[in-house]
């Protein structure tokens, strides 16, 4: 999450920020159902949402564009039927 606050900083300082799809990495750390619901949900989803609400508007770009979105609608339209 540090990133992404990291990175409205800047951008709004009037910096100009460039995604390099070919500069990869990898997290070692060892994933369980229970880690990854917490770190996606209260490490993550929960503090972009409260920096996106803090800022009063929903940014159109990384994985807040409109074709996420409609699969984000999707995917919880399929758990919702499902249930």
């Amino acid at each position: 999450m540090e990133d992404i606050e990291l990175g409205l900083r800047l951008k709004q300082a009037g910096h100009r920020l460039r995604l390099l799809a070919e500069v990869q990495v990898t997290h070692l750390k060892h994933w369980t159902l229970a880690s990854l619901l917490v770190s996606d949900i209260r490490d993550r989803a929960i503090p972009w949402t409260r920096l996106i609400i803090c800022q009063g508007k929903l940014p159109n770009d990384l994985n807040l564009n409109s074709r996420s979105r409609f699969s984000a609608l999707v995917a919880w339209t399929g758990v919702a039927m499902a249930s």
